[in-house]
């Protein structure tokens, strides 16, 4: 099987789990209702919820810049928030959330290497979820919720948190001359491309020791999602209901996030939202209300993404890339 048609197929079972999900999500759906809500919402909850989300993206492309400076890529603020507006543009309006991903790589690998840019993506993918799901797994206790839902939430963020563990002590701790004599005897098929895999191997495991980017990315993820459980919060409260505990609604809020970047829909669409009604339903949350402020906070980051367009449709298309 090709690898184009893998992609495909994975795209169509993505699909097909969005398309299940939301038609789960609105069976029985108070559409009124949704539509009521979107009408009582002050302007200033709106006002400040797009100002924490657009701090967000701020702090993550701050994040993002940590881990390039720690691989010796000199890159300004400015040029880096930009370059992050971009690979959101493509996480969302292509069918993938790793379009950013690659958006990203290419578009500042042109200036400063492939392999290096690369390998900065990927250590701020994997360590950014790795410290979420270590802040959701150390407060999952406080999850409320139906028993299965919340059951089968810290079972499956257990599971993330050790997997994405043991990738980074992989990373940080496996010999480098023991890889590059493995690859070069075991890949020596690859050719010149096995001696950039073992740069690109090398960029990870210096990024991902580097005390900068551990330090700062606990502290990205902890300021956003501080800030997110204070608007999910106000919310509550917004909708009628009494004013929640801060750590129950932080533990949620960061089980969702984590699971949500489990690529088993598109882009989350459909997972998201029912994590939102299984997760947020015990602090007296409805259906409608839950998908309210899951499509509100996703429809923040396609505002977002609009600045994202049009930084891409300002970026020069070049003729000889560096491979």
């Amino acid at each position: 099987m090709t690898a184009g048609r893998r992609r495909y197929l994975l795209l169509v079972a993505q699909a097909a789990v969005s398309t299940v999900l939301l038609f789960l999500l609105f069976r029985n759906f108070d559409w009124p209702a949704f539509g009521r809500l979107f009408a009582t919402i002050p302007i200033w909850f709106y006002v400040l919820s797009f100002t924490v989300v657009l701090a967000g993206q701020v702090l993550y492309a701050w994040r993002w810049k940590l881990i390039l400076s720690a691989l010796s890529v000199a890159v300004p603020f400015r040029a880096v928030v930009e370059q992050y507006l971009v690979g959101i543009f493509f996480n969302n309006f292509l069918p993938s959330t790793m379009g950013g991903d690659w958006a990203k790589v290419y578009y500042l690998g042109r200036s400063e290497g492939y392999v290096r840019v690369g390998a900065s993506v990927v250590v701020d993918r994997v360590i950014g979820v790795f410290v979420l799901a270590s802040m959701a797994l150390a407060i999952a206790a406080m999850l409320t919720g139906p028993p299965r839902a919340v059951a089968a939430a810290r079972g499956t963020l257990t599971f993330a948190w050790a997997l994405l563990a043991g990738i980074i002590a992989l990373a940080v701790s496996a010999p480098a001359r023991k890889v590059w004599e493995w690859l070069t005897v075991r890949l020596a098929w690859l050719g010149r491309s096995a001696d950039r895999l073992n740069r690109f191997l090398e960029h990870i495991r210096t990024a991902a020791r580097h005390p900068s980017v551990q330090i700062g990315t606990g502290i990205v993820v902890c300021s956003y999602f501080a800030m997110l459980g204070l608007i999910y919060r106000e919310f509550v409260v917004l909708m009628g209901g009494s004013t929640p505990a801060f750590l129950p609604v932080v533990a949620a809020v960061a089980t969702i996030t984590t699971l949500s970047n489990v690529p088993v829909a598109i882009n989350g669409l459909g997972l998201r939202e029912q994590l939102h009604f299984a997760l947020l339903s015990a602090l007296g949350l409805s259906k409608e209300a839950a998908a309210g402020i899951s499509l509100l906070l996703f429809a923040h980051v396609l505002v977002i993404s609009i600045a994202g367009a049009a930084v891409w449709a300002r970026l020069p298309i070049a003729k000889g890339d560096r491979a």
